[in-house]
């Protein structure tokens, strides 16, 4: 099986921090993409090694297998594994050793495309009651037949959305309200399942996640203005996110901004000055130690290291 290929080829997984529905569906209400995710999985990794959404995700491991981590919980998964993200989950797969899975996504947005009750998140039938109990996420073991009837259902999509025929965005509606019944339908004959739950407490770390990706540049960034800005006290947010993610926010700030370091070193032509200003770090010599003591080179190195493999 394989699905929709993103720009014609298949990406190779880099952990995008947090996937925005602009651009990313930009023009359309969908989007599609397949990656191989080589990353490998490491014990004690940060949370923000991982991305969250504002959207729905479908993803399917269509070959190999590797490891799903979503929140603080860690799965092995293999081919047929198929999993239903809810908005603001974090997540991510990985390597299991040598061992890569390639990961095909169906991404969108429910009040785009749905009505009623399963477009409303406070909904028991939200994505037709997929989200059973409240999960985080859904998980289904999929068979060849199975897996064959929800290609179709891609291959539809991309179609569609390629040739924009008239009435096109209806199609497309249709196809995902049908892609969202069928899985219901198979996860109600594999029974309940154990997957994290949504709670208030997680709901708060996923602003405060939120809050830290978009502005990863300031500089200024506290505790306490994060604690302003969801109302609520400095003690009260340290104590949660540590509840829910096991890592001090202190630490969970200065990955983000290294991880975002990381990222403009491979994409950009940046300098290391220009760089660590939009991570936030205003002390170049702070910028150097921060980041060799993470990853044991300098900034240079890296971006030398990345090119010479690319």
């Amino acid at each position: 099986m394989k699905m929709k290929e993103s720009s014609g080829r298949i990406e190779e997984e880099n952990h995008p921090s947090k996937m925005e529905k602009e651009p990313l569906m930009s023009g359309s209400p969908i989007y599609q993409n397949c990656v191989v995710c080589t990353t490998r999985y490491q014990q004690g990794m940060s949370l923000s090694a991982l991305h969250f959404h504002e959207f729905i995700e479908v993803s399917v491991v269509t070959e190999g297998r590797g490891i799903h981590r979503i929140w603080n919980e860690v799965y092995p998964c293999t081919k047929g594994d198929v999993y239903v993200l809810n908005t603001g989950t974090p997540h991510g797969y990985f390597a299991d050793g040598d061992n890569c899975p390639t990961v095909s996504n169906i991404i969108f947005d429910p009040a785009d495309l749905l009505t009623g009750t399963p477009a409303n998140p406070a909904e028991h039938r939200f994505c037709f009651g997929i989200f059973q109990n409240r999960t985080d996420v859904a998980h289904i073991r999929m068979n060849s037949r199975q897996l064959t009837w929800l290609c179709r259902i891609s291959r539809t999509l991309q179609q569609e959305e390629e040739e924009q025929l008239p009435e096109w965005q209806g199609v497309v509606s249709a196809e995902i309200q049908h892609l969202l019944i069928g899985l219901y339908r198979i996860l109600s004959e594999q029974g309940p399942q154990k997957m994290p739950v949504k709670s208030a407490e997680k709901a708060m770390v996923s602003e405060v996640i939120r809050y830290i990706r978009e502005h990863c540049a300031d500089s200024s960034m506290t505790t306490e203005k994060i604690a302003a800005k969801l109302y609520c006290s400095k003690a009260t947010v340290s104590r949660t996110f540590h509840k829910v993610t096991g890592e001090y926010l202190a630490d969970f700030i200065r990955s983000v901004r290294l991880d975002q370091a990381c990222r403009l070193l491979r994409e950009t032509n940046l300098d290391n000055k220009e760089i660590a200003a939009l991570c936030g770090i205003s002390d170049l010599s702070t910028f150097y130690a921060r980041f060799k003591a993470c990853f044991s080179v300098t900034p240079g190195v890296y971006r030398e290291e990345w090119r010479r493999k690319g």
